[in-house]
């Protein structure tokens, strides 16, 4: 390896999605050196520039006349089923409208979101009760667009480097540790640090995320003694599988499609309690894309879940949906919310070979986005001093479940606060470690490894399917106690073969430390809450109403 290379700035900011580039832009405005080390290219990386759906959103409580920052309020502590931080909450709705504002007068911004008779295009997303969440076309690239070119005005540096550790000495962040794109190793220090790379999807086989996306802000957070909560509680839901991956839209459940299994069997029914028929699940269904245990639409995923575990899916492990139905032609004769969204939905599809009009889809359970994370305060710090979390990294402003379109408007909102406090802290905090300290933290990094790119590459497969059997959709005592087992065995054999450190190692030792977590959680909760579902727990208790909190491995429930 080349000699080390070391760099030194203000503000650190980690990943390179919207909430990182919400963040180095506040913070650069602040008038602090930023430097943005990103996995991937900066503004094209991360899940926010991953199109898995057709349009992006982001909530603000403007375009409803009977809509306000307390309906919001209510709107997203109800989804959040006392799992959600009241005061984070409560910042979050006062703070949306003007976040949305902020980016539309950004240079760019003016036609970032959709219009229509010269007003804000808007449609009521997953678990909201008003129409809020303000349409940006093509997912989310023109809003990292915008955010890439003020972050270039601004003098943002960006550094391709994957983060490997942080720099912690005594419960304060000083930078990181990382590895360029030769796989050279550098030391970053800073006055303070901004995590933003969230996600952990890569642990199951069937996710909607890119490859970049490894659990890193999770691991780097806990490896480094941050308090983490809500890891049980990951979005999942019904996807498109073939020929391209993409979420099922909550609003396309309203023309009723029919499932069927690879034998041509309708098998919904099978799966519903005494009481429960199919137009109940279906209608609850088209109220979120998200699996949930709140309502009847549970039934879907563990139905599909089920078919695809025994063998019942096609060539490819699917089943089948299609849209195709009498209550699709009514609606679309009508002047319905379905029929006003499904040109945009039609022509998506069709854009990537799929008629609906034609022939069904092939559809499948994924794992999506994560609602927990490093636990922040009003100002995006986490319990460790100088080191900050916004996107998906963090957690607190979101609960069992979350709004559609709200992981945006956190990335934004928290990434500004998070942005202009780390710059503050900065300027009366300079970096500073002495290198033998640095110099512990790189042989500790080195500890673990592998011995070959396809090793990396078949312990990946596995570490995949043994988290899609234990960790997707239908969860219990048995498969979760198995699965933090098998965990465990990665990691003793990653740390019995040190070799010179890896992108590969790094990114497959994240997603071990992000999935111990997620199910450390997932069996310490003993219910069923939103998200969450134990099959051997099917109901809600409310002695479990408090967060499952981490921390240095110890986990405790309390109230955040």
């Amino acid at each position: 390896m080349a000699e080390n290379t070391r760099i030194q700035c203000d503000v650190l900011v980690i990943g390179g999605g919207m909430a990182g580039l919400a963040a180095a832009v506040s913070a650069a405005e602040e008038g602090a050196d930023v430097v943005l080390a990103s996995l991937g290219e900066a503004g094209k990386s991360g899940a926010t520039y991953y199109d898995v759906a057709e349009i992006g959103a982001l909530n603000a409580p403007c375009a409803c006349e009977t809509d306000s920052a307390q309906v919001f309020y209510e709107d997203i502590m109800t989804a959040g089923l006392s799992m959600a931080s009241e005061k984070l909450c409560r910042i979050l709705a006062e703070n949306a409208e003007p976040t949305l504002h902020r980016l539309a007068a950004m240079p760019g911004g003016e036609n970032l979101f959709e219009r229509e008779n010269n007003k804000y295009k808007v449609f009521q997303a997953c678990f909201s009760s008003k129409p809020r969440s303000h349409i940006i076309h093509d997912h989310f690239r023109p809003l990292l667009q915008v955010l890439g070119r003020q972050a270039v005005r601004l003098g943002v540096r960006y550094v391709p480097c994957m983060v490997s550790e942080l720099l912690v000495e005594d419960n304060r962040c000083y930078g990181a540790l990382g590895l360029d794109e030769q796989e050279n190793e550098m030391t970053i220090l800073a006055g303070a640090v901004v995590l933003a790379a969230g996600g952990a999807s890569q642990l199951f086989s069937r996710n909607m995320y890119p490859w970049d996306v490894t659990g890193s802000g999770y691991a780097l957070a806990s490896m480094a003694g941050a308090r983490m909560t809500n890891m049980e509680f990951i979005q999942m839901g019904i996807g498109v599988a073939h020929p391209f991956i993409n979420l099922f839209e909550h609003y396309l459940w309203d023309c009723m499609p029919v499932l069927k299994n690879a034998e041509g069997k309708v098998f919904l029914q099978d799966y519903l309690p005494e009481g429960v028929d199919r137009n109940m699940v279906i209608t609850d269904k088209g109220k979120h894309f998200p699996f949930s245990t709140r309502d009847h639409s549970k039934y879907v995923e563990i139905a599909v879940q089920n078919e695809i575990n025994c063998g019942r899916g096609t060539e490819r492990g699917n089943v089948f949906l299609d849209v195709r139905t009498d209550k699709q032609k009514e609606l679309l004769s009508g002047q319905s919310h379905f029929a006003s969204m499904w040109p945009t939905t039609w022509n998506w599809y069709h854009s990537k070979g799929v008629d609906l009009l034609k022939q069904p889809m092939e559809v499948a359970c994924f794992a999506h986005a994560i609602n927990g994370g490093a636990l922040i305060n009003e100002s995006a710090e986490t319990s460790v001093q100088n080191l900050f979390a916004v996107g998906e990294a963090a957690s607190g402003p979101h609960g069992a479940d979350r709004l559609g379109g709200n992981m945006s408007l956190t990335s934004q909102m928290f990434g500004q606060i998070a942005g202009r406090e780390s710059a503050k802290r900065a300027k009366t905090e300079k970096a500073g470690l002495d290198k033998q300290a640095a110099e512990r933290y790189r042989r500790q990094a080195d500890s673990y490894g592998l011995e070959s790119v396809q090793q990396g590459q078949e312990m990946l497969a596995y570490l995949q399917r043994i988290t899609d059997r234990s960790m997707l959709i239908i969860r219990n005592e048995e498969g979760l106690s198995q699965y933090i087992g098998e965990l465990d065995s990665l990691v003793t054999g990653m740390k019995s073969r040190p070799k010179a450190l890896s992108r590969q190692a790094v990114g497959m030792r994240h997603l071990l430390e992000a999935g111990s977590l997620m199910a450390q959680a997932a069996r310490a909760r003993k219910e069923s809450r939103g998200s969450h579902y134990r099959n051997d727990y099917p109901v809600m208790k409310s002695q479990y109403e408090q967060n499952y909190i981490i921390e240095r491995g110890i986990g405790s429930f309390r109230k955040v």
